[in-house]
């Protein structure tokens, strides 16, 4: 007997393990069907073609999805939320120090979880003298769900939602790998003997910055500061934070279109106050600042040293470009499991070669070349400034001319029409003469032939 024809749109088991075989080769963390179908892999493997040009049942997104969503599984049979991560997490600590990446998984009293993953190569570079300053930030693209994670330029941890407290567990178990793995806390040398990092660049999160004063406080040597462990906290941030100046102007973009040019102008100019007499006329215009923000935003205020204050950066520019250059790595909105993407450890291995050899991934990049850059970057702004400020200097006189003129214009014609007024009213007076008809006649026929004469 005949069995009908299976239909056109019917994947086969071939079709599935040709499927398959592509996820093996470009591998699952990470992975979408997206991704699979235009991996380099996966073209080699199907001879520059993709899965769909290959077959046509390879088309049908579903399937290609469930087949992914089956290999995920596969390799990570726990699942992949945020609770699968506890038993890697086990698995990690049964390795030598130096060799694991997750180092923490606790979970706040609110119920907020806090990850700590780093290479410890990387996080041991917090304490080498050459390093004066780290960004902190959180990035929302990285992870699907409401897991968030918060990243320093230098080493990424994963965290949820962010308030004052949470912070303060974040930092504070930040602080006990630290001690853990290299027997010194985090090296603020504000706060504790030895210390090389000089201040941290934050964003303008609030509960971040007060969250990251109450866990340095803990570790604070008073005998060494000459700060009291009672110091208010708004008293503490000054003496080693900087916010992003990008951050701190961003939300008064939102006044533009309320206030006047000038008024935008001047709160744009914030950052730029630079005596307590203008601090004090600015307060006086805006009427209501917060204590904390002004030192830690506004140079002059600051009770960071003017020289550190100028040799440190004032943006998170570098970890705003480590978000970037971590997801074209890893993608985004992972699953919490994918999110472990071991790309710290490569870039250990980098730099550690970099700093055995000599050999830098960008021998422009040092600190005497992002100064000469950004002195060529002020002095073009200078520029552009001041042959805008010129050309409108030109225009403005231009148009004095022009308005002058006109205004002689105006004066002339209220000259002449006095005159003019004069005479016409002298004709009038002199009588009025009727004209003579001095011009013959000319000779017309009528409709009735009749000719006038």
């Amino acid at each position: 007997h005949n069995h009908p024809m299976p239909m056109l749109t019917k994947v086969s088991f071939g079709h599935k393990d040709t499927y398959r075989q592509c996820i093996e080769a470009n591998g699952v963390l990470g992975a979408s069907v997206a991704k699979i179908d235009n991996a380099p892999s996966t073209m080699q493997l199907l001879k520059g073609r993709t899965p769909a040009a290959h077959a046509a049942p390879l088309y049908n997104k579903r399937v290609k999805q469930d087949l992914l969503h089956a290999a995920k599984l596969e390799k990570y049979p726990n699942g992949l939320s945020v609770e699968a991560i506890r038993p890697i997490f086990h698995a990690e600590l049964t390795k030598p120090l130096p060799e694991r990446y997750i180092h923490s998984f606790i979970e706040t009293e609110k119920g907020e979880k806090i990850i700590v993953t780093f290479v410890p190569y990387l996080l041991k570079l917090l304490d080498d003298p050459g390093v004066t300053s780290f960004d902190g930030d959180a990035t929302y693209k990285g992870i699907e769900g409401k897991l968030n994670e918060w990243e320093l330029t230098i080493f990424a941890k994963v965290v949820q939602r962010g308030s004052t407290d949470f912070f303060e567990a974040l930092f504070d178990e930040l602080q006990h790998v630290k001690l853990m793995v290299t027997g010194k806390p985090i090296p603020f040398k504000r706060f504790v003997r030895g210390g090389n990092l000089l201040v941290t660049n934050l964003d303008m999160d609030g509960a971040q910055a007060i969250g990251l004063c109450r866990s340095v406080m803990k570790y604070n040597d008073p005998e060494y500061s000459g700060i009291a462990d009672n110091t208010p906290l708004e008293e503490i941030a000054p003496e080693f934070i900087k916010l992003c100046w990008r951050h701190g102007k961003e939300p008064i973009n939102d006044f533009k279109s309320l206030v006047s040019p000038e008024q935008y102008t001047r709160i744009q100019d914030v950052c730029y106050i630079d005596s307590k007499e203008s601090l004090e006329e600015f307060s006086t215009f805006i009427y209501e600042m917060h204590d904390w923000i002004i030192p830690c935003i506004v140079k002059s205020q600051s009770r960071i040293p003017a020289d550190v204050w100028d040799l440190t950066p004032s943006t998170t520019n570098t970890n705003e470009a480590q978000h970037h250059w971590t997801n074209s790595l890893t993608g985004i909105k992972l699953t919490p499991v994918e999110a472990l993407e071991r790309v710290d450890e490569n870039v250990a291995r980098e730099i550690q070669m970099s700093l055995q050899t000599g050999i830098l991934s960008n021998p422009n990049n040092e600190l005497a070349h992002r100064m000469a850059r950004n002195g060529q970057r002020q002095s073009a702004a200078a520029r552009r400034a001041r042959e805008s400020c010129e050309a409108g200097d030109v225009a403005k006189e231009l148009q004095r001319q022009l308005d002058a003129e006109a205004e002689k214009r105006r004066a002339s014609n209220a000259a002449t029409k006095s005159p003019k007024e004069q005479l016409k009213a002298a004709r009038g007076s002199s009588g009025k003469r009727g004209r003579s008809n001095t011009t013959a006649p000319i000779l017309s026929a009528s409709s009735s032939g009749r000719v006038k004469t």
